[in-house]
């Protein structure tokens, strides 16, 4: 649940000869704080000294706050580790640092907003660009509080991104996890047949395999649906999980009932390996037509 409040990260102590923790003081509360509380109404809060026993609190504002001002302005340790939290979680941060100051060159290359030093010549011209585009920024963000103003973020939604490439890959493990299985079960019930080779050459001694067909990939499958695909290729997974089953079933019957369930193998050999060609052949396409979009 997001805060009313606007929380503002900025350096608390030194940073450089000119910028004093006085200087960073005042920066706030004649620059800062007034500058936000034209645009916002709910309460202000400054990032303050990253104790131990207040970690956990203000990860919490940077989090939940509604909107952050982050002051990047030489590069504080604090500042940028506070600003990498807040694009890791949601949207709403405005960047803002001092002409020509210290900033990082990752976060250089994405929207920074630039306020002029107190000894620019052009103060006065550089702050109202700057109040202007802060304010700009500001109606964005209210008109479209859910747009990407994060890299993190971004990075991680949409088609290509990291997300769809995390998501892809997991879907991949899954599927070989599938193919593994239809390879195990082709050697399963080729064990079977030859079983009953076997039992036909040395009648009426007869043994009975040992080997079970596996159908927990199957299952996976037709639980979770992480294959977008139509009804008909479900219901093809759902038929072959069910014949899978029968085989189990059988070859469970098979010391008592060996002739009776030799003759039901005979009868349903086409019917048996036939769904598992079928799968490993369309699952190794599919695989194949993953990996090249990654």
């Amino acid at each position: 649940m997001m805060l009313d409040k606007c929380f503002v990260i900025m350096p608390f102590s030194q940073t450089n000869e000119i910028h004093t923790e006085d200087y960073w003081t005042n920066h706030f509360s004649q620059f800062l704080e007034p500058l936000i509380k034209e645009n916002f109404s709910f309460p202000i809060k400054r990032s303050t000294l990253l104790r131990a026993d207040i970690v956990k609190d203000i990860i919490r504002d940077l989090i939940f706050s509604k909107f952050v001002v982050a002051d990047i302005s030489d590069a504080n340790p604090n500042v940028l580790w506070e600003l990498g939290v807040r694009h890791s979680f949601t949207n709403g941060t405005v960047v803002i640092a001092e002409k020509k100051s210290i900033r990082p060159f990752d976060i250089s290359k994405n929207p920074i907003l630039e306020y002029p030093s107190i000894n620019d010549p052009n103060y006065d011209i550089e702050l109202i660009k700057f109040k202007r585009d802060f304010f700009a920024a500001i109606s964005d963000w209210k008109e479209k509080p859910t747009k990407f103003d994060s890299p993190v973020l971004e990075a991680l939604s949409g088609r290509g991104t990291i997300f769809e490439i995390i998501f892809r890959e997991e879907i991949i493990r899954k599927m070989d996890g599938f193919i593994q299985e239809l390879g195990y079960n082709k050697f399963s019930i080729a064990q079977c047949i030859k079983t009953i080779l076997d039992n036909q050459k040395t009648f009426p001694r007869m043994t009975a395999p040992t080997h079970r067909v596996s159908t927990c990939s199957a299952e996976l499958l037709i639980t979770t649906r992480y294959l977008n695909e139509d009804s008909a290729f479900y219901t093809k997974i759902i038929n072959y999980y069910s014949s899978m089953n029968s085989i189990n079933g059988q070859i469970a019957l098979w010391p008592q009932n060996p002739n009776e369930v030799q003759n039901w193998f005979l009868k349903t050999l086409r019917k048996l390996k036939d769904p598992v060609e079928e799968l490993e052949q369309i699952f190794n396409q599919k695989r194949s037509d993953l990996q090249e979009r990654i």
